[in-house]
């Protein structure tokens, strides 16, 4: 673990020098030095997940197998540009460090992007990535953290109701996995006001009707090519439960810095918390959907923005720091019960390639 700890470390203080020197008059002049700063901060993140071997649960599992499957001819995924980029790294070296290496590459690269541009504090966002989880789960579910890193940067264009780029960069990511598509829909989204009263009606009703919902769930995915989940090894029936309490604290908290923090004109602010109330009702349905946590983590994943916005939403310095403490030891809490209860992600004890 202490090998994350450094890279989050290194990189946020890397990051602060980054936005002090944003701030300061000379900016203009001393654009070079930001860049070399920004792209220091990116670096950590990059080799540790580039340098890593058989770390992670799909490590070895899937994407090393598939590698080989995709360039002997004998399998391949179901989206093209994600086979491609297995094509390109086979072209250039016969070994998967290399695609895996592309693949980091592609993720931080996006993220780190979206961050510098979007986020209202780059440390807190960069926090958040690790101590949420969302770290971990990219060297798990690739494909997937490649399309949400796409989508975490294109929601610049989203804001700027830009429909062209937006929806250009959700065909891309959705040629490397499938759940992008989840993010057409989404455009749409940053029009409706968040609503305390629809939230729990929705809610509400989702719980009550949730007999039904669960067999009308079921028999949608029966009729996709995910149908194979269902009764699979991933079709495990378990709530989860410290997931859907973290997600409803979140989502309590929101509700209120959206009322005390004065955010009901703030777009930005109403988009993100529809998007942790659509997150929370995924996981309402994780006893049902196999995987539910996948169509979580695609709107949970905006929370890398959201929670700087949510912290400096409170105006008061020392209610701030405690908000700020409360919000990291649930996610330090949450981390900690996954890798080391749950037994998720398998990204401990890390390891390079040169250790094989």
């Amino acid at each position: 673990m202490y090998v994350y700890v450094i890279m989050t470390v290194v990189s946020m203080l890397i990051a602060n020098f980054a936005a002090n020197l944003r701030e300061v008059k000379d900016y203009e002049n001393l654009k070079k030095s930001y860049i070399i700063l920004c792209i220091g901060s990116y670096l950590p993140f990059l080799l540790v997940s580039a340098l890593r071997y058989d770390v992670g649960t799909d490590y070895d599992f899937i994407y090393k197998k598939y590698f080989y499957y995709i360039n002997e001819g004998t399998d391949k995924f179901g989206e093209p540009l994600f086979n491609l980029i297995n094509k390109i790294a086979y072209h250039i070296h016969k070994d998967p460090v290399v695609m895996f290496a592309i693949v980091s590459f592609l993720i931080y690269t996006f993220l780190f992007i979206a961050i510098y541009q979007q986020s209202e504090h780059i440390c807190l966002s960069i926090l958040v990535f690790v101590i949420g989880g969302f770290f971990f789960n990219s060297m798990n579910q690739i494909r997937q953290a490649i399309t949400m890193a796409i989508f975490l940067y294109s929601l610049k264009y989203l804001f700027k109701r830009d429909k062209v780029n937006y929806f250009l960069w959700i065909l891309i990511a959705c040629l490397i996995h499938t759940s992008a598509l989840i993010y057409i829909p989404i455009y749409f989204l940053y029009n409706f006001k968040a609503n305390l009263k629809v939230h729990l009606i929705a809610f509400f009703s989702a719980l009550i009707g949730s007999p039904i919902l669960k067999k009308l769930i079921i028999f949608v995915i029966k009729k996709t090519k995910y149908a194979w989940y269902l009764g699979s090894f991933f079709d495990k029936n378990n709530f989860y439960l410290i997931g859907f309490v973290f997600s409803f604290i979140i989502f309590v908290v929101s509700h209120f810095y959206y009322k005390y923090g004065e955010n009901e004109d703030n777009d930005k602010f109403n988009f993100f918390l529809n998007m942790e109330f659509f997150g929370m009702m995924a996981l309402l349905f994780s006893a049902t959907i196999p995987q539910a946590d996948r169509i979580y983590y695609c709107f949970n994943y905006v929370e890398i923005l959201f929670v700087p916005y949510i912290v400096f939403s409170e105006k008061i310095p020392h209610r701030r720091i405690v908000l700020y403490m409360g919000i990291f030891t649930f996610y330090i809490s949450k981390l900690f019960y996954d890798v080391y209860v749950n037994h998720w992600y398998y990204v401990i004890p890390y390891k390079t390639f040169f250790q094989r």
